[in-house]
């Protein structure tokens, strides 16, 4: 609503001023719109009365030298003694791997399995779908069988996920067997707690946000001692192999990794959770890494071209379309009483129920899918897209020959 140039949104801004404004998981900031971020969120403070409110466990550093001075955050900590804090909820042993250690996804699978004889029960965070289903394959071959094995990633429709995640963390509560792999989107606002999570080399915010998911609840116990939970950090050896297949597309991802690589694990300095230093340090080197103004957010601002401004600030690069998964045979019926009731009055409460039955597929993607039958209109009187592909009932929709090979 800031950066807009619509009338509606526009007409919000009055209620922002004298507000406390409470920015949740601030570490998901785009570092692209660090700077034109930084400069609105002062602008509202010094000239609406606004206080700014950072949540998060991995504070990036609004204050970056490469920020120009007028738009800097000078952030103060509202929580007392933030070093001692931070020693006193350290309940999770970080393990690093050694220089040049790849692990296979077999290997993988089988740290998933042993690391926590006993109790059986461990997280996976990997940094692609693709990665996420072949490691669910490689757990699956090893245990034998599929019972208590879950797979989580965007490629599932919301309700589908939802479904998963309250399957889990029953299991989880109950002590049975519980091996979940996931992409990135758990790392923030869910709230599970293992024993021991895996976590594919990453940028350290993301390292540190996994951790997050270990021994969440300071409860894990042996022998009625209290003991540290176990996030271990590995390199998969299919991303050395194909990078580009493994790894997200996103510069500052790959930036972040890279700047953990060689500014801290080539050298022998190996980050701590408890340690705020080594995630200040890291955000001093990654805001180095590129243009903190990706888009002259703030050349446009100045310049009062607010179309631009509005058509540059994107939180999240919508190039996708929604569109409602039709073959996920668990909800078909719910489903198909929901898409009747859109086909007979079209208004926006009926379709916003369909929303947890969405899936976001690639704009570039969307004329392929539908040569090859994935994707269809599903009403005649207006452009309502439907997933009428393969979807399968772990993984959800992803790449045709897998999915096809699984469903076989």
């Amino acid at each position: 609503s800031m950066f807009s140039n619509k009338p509606s949104k526009c007409r919000k801004l009055h209620n922002l001023a004298g507000s406390v404004i409470i920015l949740d998981e601030c570490q998901n900031l785009p570092a692209s719109l660090v700077a034109p971020t930084c400069a609105m969120l002062k602008q509202v403070s010094e000239e609406l009365r606004c206080t700014i409110v950072l949540c998060t466990a991995t504070q990036p550093l609004l204050s970056h030298v490469k920020i120009p001075p007028e738009q800097r955050l000078i952030a103060r900590e509202i929580v007392p003694n933030v070093p001692t804090l931070f020693k006193s909820l350290n309940r999770v042993d970080l393990e690093w791997p050694a220089i040049d250690e790849f692990l296979t996804w077999d290997q993988v699978a089988e740290k998933m399995l042993s690391t926590n004889v006993g109790r059986k029960q461990s997280l996976c965070i990997v940094n692609t779908k693709r990665a996420a289903r072949e490691l669910y394959k490689a757990v699956v071959d090893i245990k034998q069988n599929e019972k208590g094995v879950f797979h989580l990633s965007t490629a599932m429709c919301p309700k589908h996920r939802w479904k998963v995640l309250a399957t889990v963390k029953l299991r989880l509560e109950q002590g049975k067997t519980c091996l979940l792999i996931a992409t990135q989107l758990i790392e923030a606002g869910v709230d599970v707690d293992f024993p021991v999570v895996l976590r594919e080399m990453a940028p350290l915010e993301s390292i540190i946000q996994a951790a997050g998911r270990c021994n969440r609840e300071g409860m894990l116990q042996n022998n009625g001692s209290l003991q540290k939970g176990r996030t271990i950090v590995f390199r998969s050896a299919a991303y050395r192999d194909e990078p580009r297949s493994y790894f997200p597309s996103d510069s500052w991802y790959k930036a972040g990794r890279d700047v953990l690589e060689s500014h801290f694990l080539k050298i022998g300095h190996h980050p701590k959770t408890d340690q705020p230093e080594d995630l200040n340090e890291y955000f001093q080197r990654l805001y180095f890494s590129g243009d903190l103004d990706q888009k002259q957010i703030q050349s446009s601002r100045n310049a009062l071209d607010f179309k631009t401004v509005a058509e540059n600030y994107k939180l999240i690069e919508d190039d996708t379309e929604s569109v409602v998964v039709v073959t996920w045979q668990q909800s078909r019926s719910k489903i198909e009483d929901l898409l009747e009731e859109v086909r007979k009055n079209p208004c926006r409460s009926n379709i916003r129920k369909l929303q947890p039955y969405q899936i976001n597929v690639r704009r570039s993607e969307l004329a392929g899918l539908r040569g090859k039958g994935q994707v269809a209109s599903l009403f005649d009187h207006m452009e309502f897209l439907g997933w009428t592909g393969p979807y399968h009932g772990n993984f959800g929709v992803g790449d045709e020959a897998y999915d096809y090979a699984m469903i076989g």
